[in-house]
């Protein structure tokens, strides 16, 4: 028996390849999950140490986990209780692999190798594995492998009520499944296709999150593997996601397990683990403003109050502000109000500042606001055109007053959004998911 933070843990109730599983004898419904400084490839058939991995990798899950936390994902994750564990509720894990592709590569090509390496999937691809170890599953044997070809975790098809499953490292073109099991073997309980479609959605919406938080750090996110479980009948982002879950780059540099896959080195390895742990410590939900700016106290606003609601689906860091200034009959206090949203100190003076914003101007008539917001600031300013006959005073611009136009005050709200989504991962994510959805993957012919 153990005290860690605060928490005292008790028996051992798991350990695998790189963690251990810990009861807390405090909390019954929770778990110390503690990282190993081992690193293994292969299902285990390379295995070294790196002392220091199992604080860097902790970090890692720690810093994605609190984030995909705030953006409201049920993610198996407390806190952190020291620098190689973590507190989490006790799940009872499901034996798949969810993995999320951006582009075609690793084993992707190895069953698709018509598919050229590197092709970017606008619509994410959704796979999953099924988790063996010994080549079998709940009684099942699977064929013998060759050398260096395994049949453990196999890649899945659902079809009607089966489950084929087929060797993940050949051309699916070249074989038949390899073994035909009934959906209820993985999923006891519950309608197992709507379970899929529920990891397939949390997956995906889990990944455009921290794709955008490492877009934002200047690297790709290519894919990731993820893991759910049950608890109290709500699924849960489980186990961990640190350098051994996913693939990113920068410029051809990797920074995941694939470099010690490739062997180059456990140094090299040690640098990497330490630079995501690092980086990852950047992620956040930035504090952002959708302002809101009338001419009159007469201009309708409730559209845009609406269309807020409706698109961002939850504030995810973003305030809405609604400002009330004519730009003709008082310009100076029109200009001070603009200075002190871009410039304003809060705490000094009666500054009232608002974080990171981008201004839609709503005037009835005769649009001075938004060519005077877009010449003297540098935040960006969207006019809407609530009459047509008074158009061209927001689409005929002098020299350097770069106002921008969306006539429907519900697309100027958008577009606002996805200025301000452009950093800010939670965001992104609500907003891309429905592009998602009509997106189509389209594979180059040679």
């Amino acid at each position: 028996m153990t005290t860690s933070d605060t928490v005292t843990k008790g028996s051992q109730l798991g350990e695998g390849k790189t963690k251990i599983i810990w009861q807390v004898l405090e909390s019954p419904n929770m778990v110390a999950v503690e990282s190993k400084d081992d690193i293994t490839a292969g299902d285990g058939e390379k295995h070294d140490v790196i002392k220091g991995k199992a604080a860097l990798s902790t970090t890692t899950t720690c810093n994605v986990f609190s984030l995909l936390k705030q953006c409201g994902l049920p993610v198996a994750f407390a806190r952190q209780l020291g620098p190689k564990e973590f507190l989490a509720p006790s799940l009872e894990m499901l034996p798949l692999e969810v993995v999320a592709r951006r582009v075609a590569t690793g084993s992707y090509l190895q069953r698709n190798p018509h598919v050229p390496n590197g092709t970017v999937f606008p619509s994410i691809v959704t796979e999953f594995y099924l988790k063996t170890h010994g080549c079998g599953f709940n009684g099942h044997k699977f064929p013998g492998s060759k050398p260096g070809e395994s049949y453990d975790d196999p890649y899945m098809k659902v079809v009607g009520g089966e489950v084929w499953l087929y060797n993940a490292h050949i051309p699916l073109a070249t074989q038949e499944p390899f073994l035909k099991i009934l959906l209820t073997e993985i999923f006891p309980r519950g309608n197992g296709k709507e379970v899929m479609a529920g990891m397939a959605t949390m997956n995906v919406h889990a990944f455009l999150v921290v794709e955008k938080a490492w877009k934002i750090l200047g690297y790709d996110l290519l894919d990731w593997k993820i893991e759910f479980g049950w608890l109290d009948g709500k699924l849960y982002i489980g186990d961990v996601i640190d350098a051994d879950s996913w693939r990113v780059m920068k410029d051809g540099q990797k920074l995941s397990k694939q470099a010690y896959r490739e062997n180059e080195g456990l140094t090299v390895m040690e640098q990497i683990l330490r630079r995501t742990a690092v980086l990852t410590g950047f992620f956040r939900i930035p504090n952002q403003t959708l302002v809101i700016w009338s001419g009159s106290p007469n201009d309708n606003t409730e559209v845009f109050a609406t269309a807020f609601s409706a698109f961002a689906q939850g504030r995810h860091g973003v305030q809405i502000a609604f400002l009330v200034n004519s730009a003709h009959k008082k310009p100076m206090q029109s200009l001070l109000t603009l200075q002190d949203l871009e410039f304003g100190c809060k705490g000094l003076s009666d500054s009232k500042p608002l974080p990171d914003p981008v201004i839609v101007t709503n005037v009835g008539r005769s649009n001075g606001l938004g060519p005077t917001c877009a010449a003297n600031s540098m935040v960006p300013v969207i006019s809407t055109i609530p009459d047509p006959a008074d158009a061209s005073s927001s689409l005929r611009m002098p020299s350097e007053v770069p106002l921008m136009v969306v006539a429907d005050p519900k697309l100027a709200v958008l577009a606002a959004l996805k200025i301000l989504a452009g950093r800010n991962p939670a965001l992104y994510a609500v907003l891309r998911l429905k592009q998602e959805e009509r997106a189509v993957n389209v594979i180059p012919l040679s």
